[in-house]
């Protein structure tokens, strides 16, 4: 049999492990190949829905994700180990030569641990301090997945190398496979935080006691594909112009009022086409002077401000404020927002664990 035969052991194991079930019909077990997908794509949708159904708590959403990002890839991986065992010939190689689809799976794992098993531990410690150093922004996933692929890459080449093979080698067409697998997953990530669920992490106190600092929050983008938001809801939107600091980054704030609603403020209290909407004082929250997130002439102008006159929301335009009101940059400062900076619906908590939650209850009892 030839070195490089088209159905090698640890080709098939790094198949397994990046689509559960694709090794298993590579090798030939068309059966059970395909209940592993299918089983991965039912397992995928019901974590995504998990997400932002109210009706899923944390829990079930942390066994879901469990077997979709560990137990299913783990089984399909040492399912089909067992299979091409019993299918192939174990290979023996000269020099303690070493198999560049095992450096290539191992660095799947992470960065690194490719090139301990051909013996160079050292890159481990240089793509660890790499991701380490990585900046926490928008771009972190694209330099984390280019890192791991050239990771992978260079482990497969160096191990290659080590056994000396022609050079014709390094760029085997199976090589397209498992690139095209890998890097699908973070195309079809991407996609669905763009397009269908955002994972926001709160990073003011402007919605305390609801929302607070440090909370995970997790939003659903196709909500108001088809209808539009109400009052009461907590929604996702993108920070307009009047906020110089933040502007464009995603923030999230309770809608007050809709379009064609008058909306006034005195001592402390809202209302909404003259019903009592919020009195302000019922959270026991009060300014503080020292924080810095927001500059003292807001804090001022929060304090000073108050809509004596009936405020006018215009057309396909919302008011928004945050649940602390005295610590919050929101529709009396910025004005209402058009409907089209709305990007979801913040369905709950998710992290930390002691205030995962569901937020379309707290609307029901405002």
């Amino acid at each position: 049999m030839a070195l490089y035969d088209l159905k090698q052991r640890w080709f098939v194991v790094t198949l397994s492990w990046l689509l559960p079930g694709s090794g298993h019909v590579y090798s030939g077990a068309m059966k059970s190949g395909i209940c592993l997908l299918l089983f991965k794509c039912s397992i995928v949708s019901l974590f995504w829905f998990s997400l932002v159904l109210p009706i899923f708590d944390l829990g079930i959403s942390v066994f879901l994700g469990s077997i979709n990002f560990i137990i299913l890839p783990v089984f399909a991986s040492i399912s089909s180990l067992k299979i091409t065992k019993r299918a192939l010939p174990n290979r023996r190689y000269a020099n303690n030569a070493k198999d560049p689809w095992l450096a290539f799976f191992l660095s799947i794992l992470w960065p690194g641990l490719g090139h301990i098993y051909i013996k160079k531990w050292w890159w481990l410690i240089f793509y660890t301090v790499l991701i380490l150093m990585m900046p926490t922004t928008g771009i972190f996933l694209v330099l984390l997945v280019f890192l791991r692929l050239f990771s992978c890459f260079h482990s497969y080449i160096s191990a290659i190398r080590i056994r000396c093979e022609s050079w014709h080698h390094l760029f085997s067409p199976l090589l397209i496979i498992p690139v095209v697998f890998y890097v699908g997953r973070y195309i079809f990530l991407i996609f669905i935080m763009k397009f269908c669920i955002s994972i926001l992490v709160i990073s003011s106190e402007s919605m305390e006691p609801t929302v607070c600092r440090k909370d995970m929050v997790v939003s659903n983008r196709l909500e108001y594909l088809f209808k539009n938001p109400e009052p009461n809801e907590i929604v996702l939107f993108v920070c307009p112009e009047e906020l110089k600091d933040i502007k464009g980054q995603l923030a999230v704030k309770r809608i007050i009022a809709k379009s064609g609603s008058e909306v006034s403020i005195k001592n402390n209290i809202v209302f909404v086409d003259g019903h009592i909407k919020r009195n302000t004082d019922q959270n026991g929250l009060t300014l503080k002077e020292d924080r810095k997130s927001v500059d003292q002439s807001l804090h001022y102008w929060l304090k000073q401000y108050a809509f004596e006159k009936p405020y006018k929301v215009p057309q396909k335009s919302y008011f928004l404020l945050g649940d602390n009101f005295y610590q919050s940059a929101d529709s009396r400062y910025f004005g209402a927002i058009p409907r089209r900076l709305i990007k979801g619906k913040v369905i709950k908590i998710i992290w930390p664990p002691n205030r995962a939650k569901s937020l379309c209850s707290d609307e029901k009892k405002r």
